[in-house]
């Protein structure tokens, strides 16, 4: 340690380390200030400016310091909206316009650097705090970058309008669908939910919110989707059972598939047997049973039936093996048994009547 070092205070030192030991304990504003724009350690100057509370000294060191570090540490405490605008705009260092950018409230200004700035992140920090829902809307659509589209805060959205305009024309399918999940206008969810154009994940989403019975028996039955079918019956769960009756007897039951690797096979189950399990009555169960096209969907309603005579003339009649077979299981009259076991035109569906009767 030098001599002269005894005799000066510790933030005047020659060692930067002492100096920035020693900044750390100062209150004295004057003595903060002289060392934020004097001290030659960048540092020593940070510390320094993390305290101090004037806002002029402030504006000058974030405006003129030759550090960004220490350059941002000001713009961070700075609230002039015109001088962060400034900043935001100029600073040569994209990380002091970021925190500029951060402390900006005026939307006219974050609006223009959301859509204009060159540099991506400045263009994300502007958009994460813009409140102008059509400003929004419009980088949702327009901007190149996905982080920085991806950044709109859907949820700032409120208006109807714009939010259909969102969920139909924003570049990510994220965007889209946490758009849906806002809107209400019964009119823009239609739209959304029957144009198969739209991504799956927007369509079967919209239908969670559609209220149009018809509309959503026909998506049930019909659309090319199975999410969206799928959703569509399920909105129907709590409503007209005849509904259900008619997705179960002409839409589709379910398909086997296999995994990618073609190792496992499942059950890919479809509109119709969903209807199915959601149908008690045994009326309604018996008119599926004997009505409905496809013969899964027939056989999962006999499974749920216990009307003798129905079961009856199912194991009789019905014109595939496996409906007949699941109307046996559940047959308990033994004259119809009896009767099937020795006539039906399929030697397992007999045996099936056979071991029913006890005699397999």
């Amino acid at each position: 340690m030098s001599s002269t070092d005894l005799f000066r205070p510790k933030w005047k030192h020659r060692d930067r380390r002492v100096r920035r030991k020693a900044v750390t304990v100062l209150t004295d504003q004057a003595v903060l200030a002289a060392i934020a724009r004097n001290d030659s350690d960048a540092m020593v100057r940070r510390l320094a400016v993390e305290k101090l509370r004037g806002p002029a000294l402030l504006a000058r060191i974030a405006k003129s310091d030759s550090d960004w570090f220490v350059r941002g540490t000001a713009v961070e405490k700075l609230r002039d909206q015109a001088l962060l605008a400034l900043i935001a705009k100029s600073d040569s260092d994209m990380r002091v316009r970021i925190k500029a950018v951060s402390n900006l409230h005026h939307q006219a200004v974050l609006l223009d650097l959301a859509q204009n700035d060159a540099e991506a992140p400045v263009r994300k920090a502007a958009v994460e705090n813009l409140t102008d829902e059509a400003g929004l809307v419009s980088i949702a659509k327009t901007e190149m970058d996905e982080g920085v589209r991806r950044a709109v805060p859907v949820e700032k959205i409120s208006n109807q309008a714009l939010l259909a305009d969102l969920a139909a024309n924003a570049r990510d399918t994220e965007l889209r669908e946490k758009a849906v999940e806002k809107l209400v206008d019964q009119a823009a969810l239609v739209e959304l939910a029957g144009n198969q154009s739209n991504p799956s994940g927007v369509r079967w989403r919209a239908v969670e919110r559609i209220s149009d019975q018809r509309l959503l028996a026909d998506l049930a039955k019909h659309d090319n989707e199975h999410s969206v079918r799928i959703s569509a019956t399920e909105r129907l769960r709590f409503t007209d059972q005849r509904t259900l009756v008619d997705i179960a007897c002409g839409g589709r039951y379910g398909e086997r598939v296999s995994d990618s690797n073609c190792e496992q096979v499942y059950f890919l189950k479809d509109a119709a047997y969903v209807a199915i399990e959601w149908i008690d009555n045994q009326g309604l169960l018996r008119e599926i049973a004997t009505t409905a096209i496809d013969p899964q969907a027939r056989a999962a309603a006999v499974n749920k039936l216990t009307h003798q005579v129905a079961l009856a003339a199912i194991a009789k009649n019905d014109s595939d093996p496996v409906v007949r077979s699941a109307a046996i299981r559940n047959l308990t009259n033994r004259v119809a048994l009896v009767e099937v076991a020795r006539a039906d035109a399929v030697e397992w569906v007999r045996r099936v009547a056979l071991e029913k009767l006890g005699g397999g």
